[in-house]
């Protein structure tokens, strides 16, 4: 009987947890490069760590592809669910097909770490594809309407 009692109340209490601890918000919106829609970009938004945080786990990365008009919709990766985590996020914008060209990272000179001389030449500037241009504030309303205006060069 005791037992029977322990499973049924760490059975309440699990009812009571959320396996996703995580505020997530809808993140729409639209990627133009130079005034242009980005077709098949990658878009990617992670997570900040708040000032004065503590260091704990602040949500799964949320991702997109964009549709020939460059719009795009937000979805976490695993569990996938729509939308982003409520916060700030560093924001990185690639163009797949042309991440897999050089065979590894080149830096905006067209060299790979080691110095070697890459022809490989990208649509997208670094500073959108290395996160160290973008960041946004998902609010716990969303963005529906977010523009991300990439510039070239």
């Amino acid at each position: 009987m005791i037992r029977l009692c322990c499973t049924a109340a760490a059975l309440l209490f699990l009812a009571g947890c959320s396996t996703e601890p995580f505020d997530l918000a809808p993140v729409k919106g639209r990627v133009t490069l130079n005034g242009e829609p980005l077709a098949d970009a990658a878009v990617l938004f992670q997570p900040l760590v708040p000032e004065g945080g503590n260091g704990l786990e602040v949500g799964p990365e949320s991702g997109a592809h964009t549709n020939a008009d460059g719009t795009f919709e937000l979805r976490t990766f695993a569990p996938e669910r729509i939308g982003a985590v409520v916060g700030r996020h560093r924001v990185v914008v690639s163009l797949p097909k042309e991440e897999g060209q050089s065979g590894g990272a080149l830096t905006e000179e067209g060299t790979t770490p080691d110095g070697v001389y890459n022809t490989v030449k990208y649509t997208i500037p670094l500073r959108y594809r290395d996160g160290s241009a973008l960041s946004y504030e998902v609010p716990p309303e969303g963005l529906t309407d977010l523009h991300i205006e990439l510039t070239s060069p």
